[in-house]
């Protein structure tokens, strides 16, 4: 197997640090571009997005997998500035610099209908990476054994609290992505000469629902908390207060959005194509 440069961009976030891990293990040389140095990558490259960055460190890369994206922020404006407008110069300079794979990590929440925030900016770059012949990944909901992310938070969630509120029913359908399998799905684009930019759908065919969610976390903790169905508009408002309030609840009004107006049509056909399965959420 050919052994490549990588950088990876937000490779101390969830995605990234396994993947920087996951790709070391196969013999790549992992460049890390974050704000600080990643424990398990090779060499450091210095990296915000949306900021003013030098981008000569990418004339020595091969492969790029863009992860980062900030989810600090609430006003659109800002996310536009910084995830979308940041995310557009950085593949811009990698095609400068001669990278000479690009590996764009989408989402399932990306669709032309989206209304999320997240989702409508993903979606908004996806066009913009398949005219640069970036691959498109849209993982689902990313889990793993040790559950970070999103999931992590719900997790936290369902383990502390004796009364959790959801989504009307909690019959939203969730699309699971175990993180080793995103990984072996990243790799084997990496290492395979894939050409394909429509983009790719990283998750399990078998969907779980928001209430089967938590109540499975639930269980693996040994608790049993009472669901209680609250109207969305309700909760979507509550969330936005506490966010303007500062208060941290682990669950952003964005993602609530999402999850209530979630894409009904995933296209498997790709990853089917491929051989490569995704394991259903246990």
């Amino acid at each position: 197997m050919n052994k490549f440069n990588i950088a990876i961009t937000g490779a101390n976030g969830y995605i990234g640090t396994y993947l920087s891990t996951f790709l070391k293990k196969q013999g790549h040389t992992i460049y890390a571009m974050s704000r600080k140095p990643c424990p398990s990558a090779d060499k450091f490259i210095h990296f915000e997005l949306g900021r003013n960055n030098e981008y000569t460190s990418l004339n020595d890369i091969d492969v790029l997998i863009h992860c980062a994206y900030d989810f600090s922020i609430t006003n659109y404006q800002r996310l536009r500035r910084i995830n979308f407008e940041g995310s557009l110069e950085l593949l811009k300079q990698a095609k400068n610099c001669g990278v000479k794979k690009i590996v764009y990590i989408s989402s399932t929440s990306a669709f032309e209908t989206a209304r999320s925030y997240y989702g409508k900016i993903k979606y908004e770059l996806e066009q913009y990476a398949k005219k640069w012949g970036a691959l498109t990944i849209r993982p689902g909901l990313v889990f793993s054994d040790n559950n970070k992310g999103i999931v992590g938070s719900i997790q936290k969630m369902a383990v502390k609290l004796p009364i959790i509120p959801i989504i009307d029913r909690g019959d939203q359908l969730l699309f699971p992505c175990h993180i080793e399998d995103l990984s072996t799905l990243i790799s084997h684009l990496i290492t395979k000469n894939e050409t394909n930019t429509t983009p790719i759908t990283a998750a399990c065919e078998k969907p779980i629902t928001f209430k089967q969610l938590i109540l499975t976390l639930a269980n693996k903790k040994h608790k049993k908390p009472i669901l209680l169905p609250v109207p969305y508009q309700v909760l979507f408002v509550g969330l936005k207060l506490a966010e303007l309030a500062k208060i941290p609840l682990g669950l952003r009004s964005d993602s609530l959005k999402y999850m209530n107006h979630y894409n009904k049509s995933h296209d498997f056909s790709i990853i089917r194509q491929m051989g490569l399965n995704f394991r259903p959420f246990e």
